[in-house]
């Protein structure tokens, strides 16, 4: 696959097996307080004193299943700026990623 290819989003979920509060901004949180989506707020706020308590994070709550196999992301208007700009095959997590790739076999 040529770097320059543009990669479509396979809707795998693997790239919000993260945990969101590590990628909440303040620039997030701010739009989030202007838009008055205090439900969003409110999750921020529990996740981070979870973090706190010491319990693991865990993956996006807001990673919802369409279909088998195909995952939305249920804030999709409102997520955060790292997830606006993410693209397919940018991150390792992603199956699209490099190194997940298998070179064919040599002969």
């Amino acid at each position: 696959m040529r770097q320059e290819e543009s990669l479509r989003c396979r809707r795998c979920g693997r790239c919000c097996q993260q945990a969101f509060i590590r990628y909440v901004e303040e620039e997030d949180l701010a739009r989030w307080q202007r838009e008055k989506r205090q439900g969003l707020l409110d999750v921020v706020q529990g996740e981070a004193a979870g973090s706190q308590a010491g319990r693991p994070p865990a993956a996006c709550r807001f990673l919802s299943l369409e279909s088998e196999g195909r995952f939305a992301c249920s804030i999709y208007e409102a997520r955060p700026r790292i997830c606006q700009g993410f693209q397919p095959g940018q991150a390792k997590i992603c199956s699209q990623h490099p190194i997940h790739q298998i070179e064919p076999a040599r002969g």
